[in-house]
């Protein structure tokens, strides 16, 4: 690799581009299968939290929760919205999932954030920077052999001037090299950004994060201050930047500010639809699917449908949506068909659908019964619209 693209490489600063969640910039519907790897998945956006990321036959745990339990069961799942990063129990190690969410956007880190497997080396995982430095390593060994034939050749009787003046110039950009280099890592480890969680006020960064890194980037919540971590020269938290501070006051339903009145308006009083998804990877048998989604709120069921991915090749897919009230599913009680609908083969979006209940209660549990199957059918999708 050159020079000027190994600076470049190492002055690569972290990227962040967001899209702003109005009607003309929406958050973008996402659909990912991932594989669970070290207890973890990395999802390829930045969630919203409003939206949040649903995974079927999982259910998610917030960060509160988390500190009380410590560990996560084997059906629980925790999302860092800053980030991206999904945790799991580690008994779903190696496990395909199907996730859904909305993404707000991507975060574009720098080397030192990015892995790669090294077939030269066993497949063994490395980050990007120690690429860099190997390369480092294989460029001073090229600038030792330079020195060995410029050695060879002032011994050698039919040196010339111009060979002479060529293992001067040679010389010359090798200090240039190791000055570039140098000022290309200082630069990289200027830039690098590693998020915190937010604590309360300033006095609970110490308490936090007793033992802070290069990088680290933490919010106060009750400022708005945003402080970063100068590991190379002054070794102090230092303030780079503020969110609510600053000529630019938060929005209300009356002031434009960080969010237009307009669009303040429409999130905080107008967003009175929700939905009920169902994902249901495969499936080989008839009857009540595992996944059961409790909703919280108060709502009438304004539509039902189904779709997949692949569609049954031969039989038509008869789908029940099941109900049950809080009270009932804690007493054990008898669930109730509120909806029924056929997936036909060879199609992927359901018909004759059949909405036999649409009230639902704050808490009501619903479910999946499958009475007639077609196991060719994968990716099954039951969509349930609310309205509240």
């Amino acid at each position: 690799m050159s020079i000027p693209n190994l600076y470049f490489q190492f002055n690569d600063p972290v990227r962040i581009i967001w899209r702003a969640g109005t009607t003309e910039d929406p958050y973008v519907p996402r659909v990912e299968s991932k594989r669970i790897i070290n207890n973890k998945v990395v999802l390829e956006e930045i969630p919203s939290s409003f939206d949040k990321v649903k995974v079927s036959g999982y259910t998610e745990v917030q960060e509160d929760t988390l500190r009380r339990k410590k560990v996560l069961l084997s059906n629980e799942f925790y999302v860092n919205y800053n980030n991206g990063i999904i945790e799991f129990n580690s008994s779903e190690e190696d496990k395909t999932l199907v996730f859904e969410y909305k993404g707000r956007g991507i975060i574009q880190y720098p080397a030192e954030r990015i892995f790669a497997h090294n077939k030269r080396k066993n497949n063994v995982v490395e980050n990007l920077q120690e690429i860099l430095d190997d390369s480092m390593t294989a460029l001073i060994d090229a600038n030792d052999a330079i020195d060995r034939i410029n050695a060879a050749r002032v011994l050698a009787e039919e040196a010339t001037l111009r060979a002479d003046k060529a293992t001067d110039n040679a010389n010359i950009a090798t200090d240039d090299a190791k000055d570039a280099t140098k000022e290309a890592l200082d630069a990289a480890a200027s830039t690098i950004m590693i998020y915190l969680n937010p604590v309360a006020k300033y006095d609970d960064i110490d308490i936090q994060y007793p033992n802070p890194v290069n990088g680290d980037r933490v919010m106060v919540t009750s400022t708005g201050d945003i402080y970063r971590f100068d590991g190379i020269v002054s070794g102090q938290w230092e303030l780079i930047d503020n969110y609510t501070g600053g000529s630019i006051p938060m929005v209300s339903d009356v002031l434009n500010g960080m969010m237009y009145k307009e669009d303040y308006t429409k999130f905080h009083t107008k967003l009175d639809r929700k939905s009920i998804v169902f994902v249901i990877p495969s499936f080989q048998d008839v009857g009540v699917m595992k996944p059961i989604i409790r909703f919280p709120l108060e709502g009438e069921i304004e539509k039902v449908y189904a779709y997949c991915n692949i569609p049954g090749l031969a039989a038509t897919t008869q789908i029940v949506v099941e109900k049950i009230s809080d009270a009932d599913f804690k007493a054990n009680g008898t669930w109730s068909g509120i909806a029924t609908m056929d997936l036909p083969n060879q199609s992927n979006s359901s018909a004759n659908e059949v909405l036999n209940n649409n009230v639902i209660d704050a808490g009501d549990y619903f479910r999946i019964n499958l009475t007639q199957i077609d196991t060719d059918v994968k990716g099954l999708t039951i969509h349930i619209e609310v309205k509240l």
